[in-house]
């Protein structure tokens, strides 16, 4: 696959702050959309279907293209629950030990997929699109994740190369390490990783629907991982100078 300039990133729109004279539209009830279903083992994800005629859609277009150019490249790609035990603080507080903790999660990753990941281009590491998401309590009380930090938690869409150093597949690895994704205090409760074998860009809605129904701000929701080599870069260069305790995003393999 080509690489793209500066990183492994088409280039996504962002859109523009949202009028807020507008009402929000996020508690609506689905049953005003038709819902498709991806199918998945055991369970079965409900994912309401209809355009999204905001200006969201061009950001949301890029990262479905995205998505798509991959698969269309022999990647796979799956859909990431992640629930969180109580996370102390603000929502803006919350949102970034959550972004913490999936860094961390992504970065124990890579060094299951490639043995040197920061020898590796960019375009050869994994890449995740995390949004958080809100539960919409009014139609899915039985199914929404727990009202822990109000009910936040995170969606997200993981795609990985086909050549990899992993012996299971990403859904049996994420199941049999369980307790390494947690984390040293176990701030993780609960990945369910899903594979996606058709319908990716509604997919690739459903992870972005507290974001374009406006429920969380794109700035607060919204966690890509690779950095650009040029953020990873600047990373170290700041880590050194400023805190040379700080853990990398990517860790140097042993």
């Amino acid at each position: 696959m080509p690489a793209t300039s500066p990183g492994i990133w088409l280039h996504i729109t962002k859109y523009p702050e949202p009028n807020r004279d507008h009402e929000d539209q996020g508690d609506q009830h689905p049953t005003s959309h038709p819902q498709r279903h991806i199918q998945s083992s055991p369970e079965e994800i409900s994912i309401p279907a209809g355009p999204i005629s905001r200006p969201e859609q061009a950001t949301v277009s890029g990262f479905t293209r995205m998505v798509i150019d991959r698969l269309a490249d022999g990647w796979s790609a799956y859909l990431v629950t992640v629930v969180f035990r109580h996370l102390p603080g603000q929502r803006q507080v919350v949102l970034n030990r959550m972004k913490e903790e999936l860094t961390r999660v992504y970065a124990t990753l890579v060094t299951r997929v490639h043995r040197k990941p920061k020898t590796v281009p960019t375009d050869e590491l994994p890449a995740l699109i995390a949004v958080a998401d809100l539960p919409v309590f009014k139609w899915d009380r039985v199914n929404s994740p727990s009202s822990c930090n109000e009910g936040l938690h995170y969606h997200a869409i993981l795609m990985v190369p086909a050549d990899t150093r992993l012996r299971q597949s990403v859904v049996d690895h994420f199941q049999s390490h369980a307790d390494l994704y947690a984390g040293p205090r176990k701030l993780i409760e609960k990945i369910h990783v899903v594979p996606v074998n058709h319908d990716p860009d509604r997919v690739v809605d459903y992870v972005f629907k507290s974001v374009t129904n406006r429920r969380v701000s794109y700035d607060e929701a919204i966690l890509v991982l690779p950095r650009t080599r040029s953020e990873l870069d600047a990373t170290d260069r700041r880590s050194r100078a400023e805190a040379p305790a700080r853990r990398p995003l990517l860790p140097q393999p042993s």
